[in-house]
This record gives C-alpha cells, sequence and structure tokens, in this order.
C-alpha cells in the first residue's frame, strides 16, 4: 500500500491562476521555490511535501502581486478619470466654439455688416 504520511481532507482548494504564467519572473520564483525544499522519505512523500511548500510560497506570492496589481489598477482608473475630464472639457469647449459660430451666422435676409439693410 502506498504511504503518503497524514493526509487530512480540508475544503479549502488551491486554484493556480492563469496570470501567473503571464507575470515576469514566475516560472524562476517556481523553481527557486522549488529547489529550495529539502525532504526526506520516499519518492511520493517528498513530491507531496514539496507540492505542499509551493503551494503556500504561490499563494504567499500572490497576495503580493495582486496587491501590486490593485495598486497598478486604481493607478489606471484615476489616469483614465482624467483623461476622460479632460476629453468632456474639450466637448463643453467644442459645444461653446459651434454655439458661437451659430450665433455669428445671420438668417437669410437679416442685414450682416457691411450691408445696407
Amino acid at each position: 500500500m502506498l504511504q503518503c504520511g497524514e493526509w487530512k481532507a480540508l475544503k479549502s482548494y488551491f486554484k493556480f491562476e492563469n496570470w501567473w504564467l503571464q507575470t515576469e519572473g514566475f516560472k524562476e520564483r517556481v523553481k527557486e521555490c522549488w529547489d529550495s525544499f529539502k525532504y526526506e522519505g520516499g519518492p511520493d512523500y517528498i513530491l507531496m511535501a514539496k507540492l505542499k511548500g509551493l503551494k503556500v510560497k504561490l499563494k504567499e506570492w500572490s497576495k503580493t502581486r495582486q496587491g501590486n496589481l490593485g495598486v497598478q489598477k486604481q493607478n489606471v482608473l484615476s489616469q483614465l478619470e482624467a483623461i476622460e475630464k479632460i476629453l468632456e472639457c474639450r466637448a463643453l469647449k467644442e459645444e461653446k466654439i459651434t454655439s458661437s459660430i451659430a450665433l455669428t451666422v445671420r438668417l437669410p435676409g437679416d442685414s450682416g455688416p457691411g450691408k445696407l439693410g
């Protein structure tokens, strides 16, 4: 019978996030963590222990990266809001110019400057 040490059924699931693969340095981080774990026992036990250790390290890493992503997201949203305000001001200026032009245009039959009415 294959023995892997103590195994308790927990409801905590580890979910691998696809964005991790796109993050610079992720693969190197995994290799570094994997190589740093030193366990003794059978191959099945070593594999299980390394996977558990890697899970902990990846969760910690993800929290720091996700926090960093949260800051980046907030910065991008702030920049977007500033751009929207600029565009809104431009639209208002264009509207003002259009209305000014409309006021200077005379209706047919109106006497404009230099015309005798």
